[in-house]
């Protein structure tokens, strides 16, 4: 069974079912950003899902230099 991060505020969060998900994603997905607490996600009224927001995130940041890191620490082919 998956777990919830405990660090997570449940009264920060806002809870979107999926039919919102589904008719207003990119408004939803903009809401989640704005806010910048993850939002919880039902479906018949059970949670399924969490969104955390990453736009104020250096995520991609880290990303990229991780990918960076792996290309420059992989050894070259040898030439014939």
């Amino acid at each position: 069974m998956t777990q919830v991060d405990p660090r997570v505020d449940a009264a920060a969060a806002h809870v979107y079912k999926m039919r919102d998900l589904s008719l207003r994603t990119s408004e939803v997905i903009r809401e989640i950003n704005d806010s910048g607490h993850p939002a919880l996600i039902t479906l018949r009224g059970r949670f399924v899902a969490m969104i955390t927001p990453l736009a104020n995130s250096d995520l991609e940041g880290r990303l990229i230099s991780a990918a960076l890191e792996v290309g420059t620490s992989e050894t070259p082919a040898e030439s014939d």
